[in-house]
């Protein structure tokens, strides 16, 4: 009845007419504000393209319309505004969100609890002894808009770094590629800082701090290599592993190798870039146990040297700084036992 209201108002029908109702049901759960919405949009899309009055609209078209990339970008904001304002304040939650738009339901262990973030934003509603989404726009709006990348993003938010990770490491490379949006300009990799583990004295923190920068740099910005060197006194540079992490490539450690060469005044801090590599690698200076042990680090793309927006040079900037603050305060804290990664030449002199 309410559907006949509407579509009177709105001066358009749909063919056939007998299942319209049903199908308007299913795709809006009986949500009036989405039915609204719905036909709204139907109805101004008709009258920028001059449909007339009297034309039926296909029902059979009328899922593909809406799904369609102009529809959505209008559509799935306006039905997710509560969704986007209670789940990021809602931690305990996340985890059932991720099952609910795996397995498009979720038991319930115990149905007499109060409702929870997934119902109170209307992204899903109670089934005696389940939780489904609430109608099928809604599950289409928050199976595109909660991504791995805006999962990790909300778990990288809290402080749930290897979870944000394990969520970045699914996404194409093409993703990583920060900031993805207009919106994005500041995402939760800027934070990276405040998960670096927080030094304990302990064998093995520096190479832990170096693995979550490293898989921060691949997996959630995007840069493709990053290289950790080091030397003692005059000695040349030498590319080091870090111990979970893939070897950098050899055009990598070439590339390395000729920027510090090139960028030889051990007191600036950032390393200086020279072509090609300009723009699309970054590299910082850090600090070492020994008065006369020098290390460093560079990221980013050093085979096809494409430049990246000023928007992912300030990301990589930031993080730079973040990492290089966080390893130097642990080389303070620790003795030359404890606390750093960074392999000792073996042919080097020893200490007096």
């Amino acid at each position: 009845m309410v559907v006949r209201r509407y579509l009177r108002n709105f001066s358009f029908r749909f063919h056939p007419d007998a299942d319209v109702e049903d199908r308007l049901f299913r795709l809006t759960g009986g949500n009036t504000g989405i039915l609204q919405v719905v036909l709204t949009i139907i109805h101004e899309e008709r009258f920028r393209a001059a449909t007339p009055v009297d034309e039926p609209l296909l029902l059979d078209d009328l899922e593909a319309r809406l799904a369609s990339p102009s529809v959505s970008a209008v559509l799935e904001p306006i039905i997710l505004r509560h969704a986007l304002r209670l789940m990021p304040l809602c931690p305990d939650s996340w985890s059932n969100l991720e099952r609910l738009i795996e397995k498009k339901t979720l038991s319930l262990r115990e149905p007499p609890r109060p409702p929870g973030a997934l119902t109170l934003s209307g992204i899903a509603v109670r089934k005696t002894d389940s939780l489904e989404f609430s109608c099928d726009l809604m599950r289409r709006a928050v199976t595109r808009y909660f991504n791995h990348r805006r999962l990790g993003d909300l778990y990288a938010t809290a402080g749930q770094w290897e979870t944000a990770l394990d969520h970045y490491r699914q996404m194409d490379e093409s993703e990583r590629l920060r900031p993805a949006t207009a919106y994005d300009r500041r995402p939760p990799i800027a934070s990276l800082g405040a998960c670096l583990p927080v030094p304990r004295f302990r064998e093995g923190w520096a190479a832990m701090v170096r693995q979550v920068f490293a898989d921060g740099c691949r997996h959630a910005l995007g840069f493709s290599e990053v290289v950790f060197l080091q030397r003692l006194g005059p000695a040349p540079w030498e590319p080091i592993d870090v111990a979970g992490l893939p070897p950098p490539s050899d055009s990598a450690k070439k590339a390395a190798l000729v920027l510090l060469a090139e960028s030889p005044r051990p007191e600036e801090s950032e390393i200086k870039i020279t072509a090609p590599w300009d723009g699309a690698v970054f590299g910082v200076r850090l600090a070492g146990i020994w008065s006369d042990q020098s290390c460093a680090v560079l990221i980013g793309d050093f085979e096809r040297c494409e430049p990246v927006s000023n928007e992912r040079r300030k990301l990589a900037a930031h993080l730079l700084r973040q990492f290089q603050e966080a390893h130097d305060h642990a080389v303070v804290l620790s003795t030359r036992n404890s606390c750093s990664g960074f392999t000792v030449n073996p042919t080097a002199s020893p200490r007096r």
